[in-house]
């Protein structure tokens, strides 16, 4: 009424400082995968690994974890006790192979189950506006989840052989052979994310076999034509390439 006697418009909202809610401050984005920064596509990878099948079960492959974790570090003590603190790192790296083992095998099964993908939190992140279901998504987080299982479970035997070495170049060729196992296991998930996503999105029905036989399958023909490369093969190789180095210690 007041507009009306005095001729004059009613106040906007825009004029009381009160904008409407656009859809970036809904959350409501149009993104595509490679547009997102780093930040935030290791936050959206984080959370398509993190459903709730997903996190049982790796509760329970972490407990696996600490068990061959501590049995590093005492594999490692024990040795160093008997006086042959020389070949710590050997064990260490043994342990080392039982988590690539633990996590790539066991682990990469788990994520590429139905059930994992039943537990994904697709259908909350398309409210949002972002796109889970993308192949560099999924890459980065099966790499993820798979890298730093394997870490947990090796890195307290390798550090625990660091810490025993009996002499300052000995001390210093460890130092070297930690960073060298962890870039190891770190490539490891990189490879074998790359494998889940691809085989996610080649047989979306049937990851777990597109799986194996990517990874099986070459190796076991390997066996009988060495030419042939694997991923079990590549690694296994690079494996004994570091317990070479650490004996020549």
């Amino acid at each position: 009424m007041l507009a009306a006697m005095t001729g004059s418009a009613p106040p906007s909202e825009a004029s009381l400082g009160r904008h409407p809610p656009s859809e970036a401050s809904l959350g409501r984005h149009d993104h595509r995968a490679e547009s997102f920064p780093w930040a935030r596509l290791l936050r959206l990878s984080a959370a398509l690994t993190s459903g709730g099948y997903t996190a049982y079960k790796f509760r329970s492959l972490r407990v696996s974890g600490a068990l061959l974790a501590v049995s590093g570090v005492a594999s490692v003590v024990l040795v160093a006790q008997a006086g042959a603190a020389d070949v710590a790192d050997i064990v260490a790296l043994r342990i080392m192979a039982y988590s690539c083992w633990l996590y790539g095998a066991l682990g990469l099964w788990v994520l590429l189950s139905p059930q994992a993908r039943k537990s994904e939190p697709s259908t909350l992140a398309r409210m949002r506006g972002q796109v889970l279901d993308s192949a560099l998504v999924r890459a980065l987080g099966i790499a993820r989840r798979l890298t730093l299982g394997m870490l947990f479970a090796a890195l307290p035997g390798l550090v625990a052989a660091l810490v025993v070495s009996p002499s300052a170049p000995i001390l210093a060729q460890r130092g070297v052979l930690l960073v060298v196992s962890s870039l190891y296991l770190a490539s490891l998930g990189v490879v074998l994310g790359a494998v889940g996503a691809l085989c996610t999105r080649v047989a979306p029905r049937s990851p777990r076999t597109c799986a194996v036989a990517l990874v099986v399958v070459p190796f076991l023909l390997s066996l009988s034509a060495p030419e042939i490369p694997s991923i079990p093969g590549v690694y296994s190789w690079g494996l004994r390439q570091l317990i070479e180095w650490g004996a020549f210690s």
